[in-house]
């Protein structure tokens, strides 16, 4: 495999498991010797227009550029790849390559006025985008004239349906050296259950916390577990909470947790599920996403619905009442995503489609 200049097109750094996506498909495309640079706009990009806006003064420029600098060590594991914060995505700072990429729907208008030097452009799209966007906007860029990435079938379908718009699937690959959890004790009878809370409604925090309330009113030996960027509802006494924790401590709350829920509406892939899966966590979820495509009702995981209730305590009392399931259902989707969600596998396709 030759060498390759890449360019990657990011709308700014923040917390989030998409950008980590980013992040990833940079340091294992580095650890096979191709030059990343990933390029951080210091203009932000104006939403309902889908370019930059140069409203904002040059001191709030100046803290977004030190805001940025910060964010790259505290959030994300960096390694032989450069980060470049540019005034804009353009011609004059983004340099000559073999292949950019455009990340988000913004970076995707960006990357279509890119001139040819700058290589084949891609855009790795992680899910349909519309939320605080102009929507006309976003549905455009999934229509302009680009190579596509989608990160599931549901994602390749959907735009295909929608959009006319074809794409190479790659599945999101996780990292097995820090999701893992080798001495799993099912045994325990103090169960933990753990969920993220989420600020966008579509995640359905509010039904978690009705379905995590009715669980803990019919059991006295269960430990409840939620983090997140902010603690963006209320939550009763009995839940822990960490604020913005480090992928290790993530890490470590999965390897503790024996029943991870996640009930989101709508997802592009829905990440947390797998990695929650390869810490050996009986997962109960909806079926959203690639979710499906990683795992099995039944065997690997508990579908459920949204906005049922019963259905979702249910499934989780079924874990709780019977120890020899929780580890089958456990055992199941540590192998499953093992198998399924290979980032080593994930790369190959990225090299054989577009590097070749």
């Amino acid at each position: 495999m030759n060498k390759r200049k890449i360019n990657i097109l990011v709308p700014g750094i923040f917390k989030s498991g998409g950008m980590k996506i980013i992040f990833d498909y940079a340091n294992y495309l580095s650890g096979r010797g191709h030059d990343i640079n990933i390029y951080v706009p210091s203009v932000s990009y104006d939403y309902e227009i889908g370019a930059p806006d140069f409203r904002p003064n040059v001191r709030t420029i100046l803290r977004t550029i030190k805001n940025y600098t910060r964010s790259f060590s505290r959030f994300f594991d960096v390694r032989n790849i450069k980060i470049s914060i540019v005034p804009v995505l353009n011609n004059y700072f983004i340099r000559d390559a073999y292949l950019s990429i455009a990340t988000a729907w913004p970076t995707a208008y960006s990357l279509y006025n890119l001139n040819p030097g700058k290589g084949t452009k891609v855009y790795l799209i992680q899910d349909y985008e519309i939320w605080n966007s102009n929507i006309d906007k976003v549905d455009y860029s999934y229509r302009m004239s680009l190579e596509r990435i989608t990160i599931s079938n549901y994602l390749h379908d959907f735009m295909k349906e929608k959009f006319g718009s074809d794409s190479t699937v790659i599945l999101n690959g996780l990292d097995f050296s820090l999701l893992n959890n080798p001495g799993k004790d099912y045994t325990k009878r103090e169960k933990t259950i753990s969920f993220i809370n989420y600020e966008n409604s579509r995640k359905n925090v509010e039904t978690c916390l009705e379905a995590v309330k009715a669980i803990k009113d019919k059991y006295d030996n269960l430990k409840f577990i939620s983090f997140g960027l902010e603690k963006y509802h209320n939550l009763p006494g009995y839940i822990k909470f960490y604020k913005c924790p480090s992928e290790e401590k993530i890490s470590e709350i999965y390897r503790e947790t024996d029943i991870f829920l996640f009930l989101s509406r709508n997802e592009g892939f829905a990440l947390p599920p797998a990695e929650a899966m390869a810490c050996k966590c009986a997962v109960v979820t909806t079926k959203v996403g690639a979710v499906p495509e990683y795992s099995t009702d039944n065997e690997s995981a508990i579908f459920v619905s949204p906005a049922d209730i019963k259905d979702i305590t249910d499934a989780v009392k079924s874990l709780i009442n019977d120890n020899n399931k929780l580890k089958q259902i456990s055992e199941k989707g540590y192998t499953t995503v093992r198998s399924k969600l290979d980032w080593n596998n994930s790369i190959d396709k990225f090299e054989k489609t577009f590097l070749i």
